[in-house]
């Protein structure tokens, strides 16, 4: 499996963070991050909604950035659920793709039954 930093377009990209972006990109990265975290546990997401998770994401690991979103979303998004694929990275719906599309349409068929 090729590492996503080996590839030629993620080193161009982290070059020009470097050059002078990575502070500005920080910054308002985590004024945006502040901001959407206070409108979901306001509630403000209205609609079903389904978080699909790797567990073994190396750019996501579930320990703490997995369970920090089932903590964010699932208490104030009433329809929600977490599903978590075990032996899958970041790509699960690649290198799971039936128990992806099987939670996907488990997840629409329920949510679709609820007035």
């Amino acid at each position: 499996m090729i590492e996503v930093e080996a590839l030629l377009k993620s080193r161009k990209a982290a070059a020009k963070m470097e050059a002078g972006l990575r502070l500005q990109f920080i910054e308002d990265l985590a004024a945006k991050q502040k901001e959407t975290h206070e409108w979901i546990r306001a509630g403000g997401i209205k609609c079903p909604t389904l978080i699909v998770w790797g567990f073994n994401d190396p750019s996501g690991r579930f320990d703490p950035l997995g369970l920090a979103t089932l903590q964010l979303i699932l208490p104030s998004t009433p329809r929600s659920q977490m599903h978590i694929l075990n032996q899958a990275g970041h790509y699960c719906f690649r290198e799971q793709p039936e128990a992806f599309v099987a939670a996907v349409t488990s997840f629409i068929k329920s949510n679709s039954e609820v007035s």
